[in-house]
């Protein structure tokens, strides 16, 4: 089952959702789909056979009007303002 995350307005209501599946304890969707993508995927990133638990799957981002942009800014915090002191 996939970790579900949501972006949520005052009074519940969902802006945005998306769900995270790990390769190291899920099959991946594409995996399922596809045998010959599969292969594909495998042999174009031979490490990634070796390092499933460094695989992440993101899948079926769902919004409502803006909700995309929203739950993006939210995944990117703004740069900090602060200026590194030299001393």
């Amino acid at each position: 089952m996939p970790h579900l995350f949501s972006l949520r307005r005052p009074g519940d209501e969902i802006v945005a959702a998306f769900g995270l599946r790990e390769a190291a304890t899920e099959r991946l969707s594409w995996n399922a789909i596809s045998t010959s993508r599969s292969k594909a995927a495998s042999a174009a990133f031979p490490a990634a056979r070796s390092r499933a638990d460094r695989i992440i799957e993101v899948g079926n981002l769902a919004t409502s009007l803006g909700g995309a942009r929203a739950m993006i800014a939210s995944l990117n915090p703004a740069p900090s303002t602060k200026q590194a002191s030299n001393g």
